[in-house]
């Protein structure tokens, strides 16, 4: 791998704030804070409401359906958390394709780097269980059409999701 593609990266990973420049010496991962922690859940509540309460008026019968198998397919005992986290996040992401809003799904991957980094250390982790009955309840509200209903009920997951960042041992 040439030179340009590696400082592309790493420019990209500077830019997302997971490395930090050290200059004369190099990069090094930037550690993830209590705060920081409790700020990408703020944001993805932010974000991701608003995009259920858009989809909800926007998704067509065929996107519903993929949803629902998507959400369907659920956990199993062979899956990897990761493969589960990274099935979670493509819900989340077809939610967010559906409110058609290129910005607000840019600003959502940032969020979904940062919350797997999460992931990684433990922190927020819900179960499967509760992330799939979750899931099943915000396609519901996205069936009826009911904007509202859609922000709220992906308002409670994201809580849930969050509830157990404070006790987690994130640096």
């Amino acid at each position: 791998v040439s030179r340009t593609p590696v400082r592309e990266a790493l420019v990209a990973l500077e830019q997302a704030n997971v490395l930090t420049v050290v200059p004369y010496r190099g990069y090094l991962v930037r550690p993830m804070s209590l705060t920081d922690a409790k700020d990408v859940y703020f944001m993805r509540e932010l974000i991701e409401t608003a995009a259920a309460a858009r989809a909800a008026t926007r998704l067509n019968e065929q996107q519903l359906q993929e949803l629902e198998q998507l959400a369907q397919e659920g956990p199993s005992d062979e899956m990897t958390t990761n493969a589960y986290d990274e099935r979670s996040y493509e819900l989340h992401r077809r939610i967010a394709q559906a409110a058609a809003s290129p910005r607000l799904l840019a600003a959502l991957e940032i969020l979904f780097s940062d919350s797997q980094r999460l992931n990684l250390v433990g922190a927020g982790l819900a179960s499967w269980q509760q992330i799939a009955h979750d899931h099943d309840d915000i396609i519901a509200a996205l069936r009826e059409r009911d904007p509202e209903k859609a922000r709220l009920t992906m308002r409670d997951h994201l809580r849930s999701l969050s509830e157990g960042i404070s006790s987690s041992s994130t640096r």
